[in-house]
């Protein structure tokens, strides 16, 4: 019993300092998984939710973002290249450091993130043969380094660049699965 309630105690001071405090919006420019030298980046919105984390140089935060490539016809500038256009759906974690509580001050972050990527099918091919669309996972350590600015007690502003490192391969199909993003974002805090 005494093991028990030690148990219980010790979780709960641990999970008791792991709180739910922000909301925040992301606009990124990721890398996407386009090999032809046109339309190699996209857009891509991210909602986050995540508040501190054991101590006070540590956040934490889930994240969800989208993007796609916005590929609609076959490339012209090679003609038997094989198009795909793709989009992807980001759900993943971070823990964030915060060596200061500046006003302005320098952040690093480590995560891991499950990408769903989709691949439709548009036109061309070496063996004049179609494909189907694909659907394929990739999973990805996430590393980042940037900068933000507390605005008040309630907002502040952020600017990173983030890297996105595959640790997964799916049937060799891609060249490269490691992309990276730069964003910048806006952080709401909830009182």
């Amino acid at each position: 019993m005494k093991k028990l309630l030690f148990i219980l105690f010790i979780s709960t001071s641990i999970f008791g300092q792991i709180n739910f405090s922000r909301i925040s919006f992301d606009l990124g420019y990721v890398r996407n998984y386009q090999s032809n030298g046109t339309r190699l980046h996209s857009f891509s919105p991210e909602i986050k939710i995540g508040g501190n984390f054991f101590a006070d140089v540590l956040e934490w935060e889930i994240h969800t973002s989208y993007w796609n490539d916005g590929i609609e016809n076959k490339f012209d500038n090679i003609s038997d290249y094989t198009t795909f256009s793709y989009s992807n759906i980001t759900v993943g974690s971070k823990i964030y450091f915060v060596p200061s509580k500046l006003k302005f001050h320098m952040l690093l972050n480590g995560g891991l993130s499950y990408r769903y990527v989709f691949g439709e099918y548009i036109g061309g091919s070496y063996s004049r043969i179609s494909y189907d669309d694909n659907i394929f996972h990739v999973l990805s350590l996430d590393l980042g380094v940037g900068f933000r600015y507390n605005i008040n007690s309630d907002f502040r502003i952020r600017t990173e660049l983030n890297a996105f490192i595959a640790l997964n391969q799916w049937e060799n199909q891609f060249e490269e699965l490691n992309n990276y993003e730069l964003k910048s974002g806006i952080d709401y805090f909830i009182h």
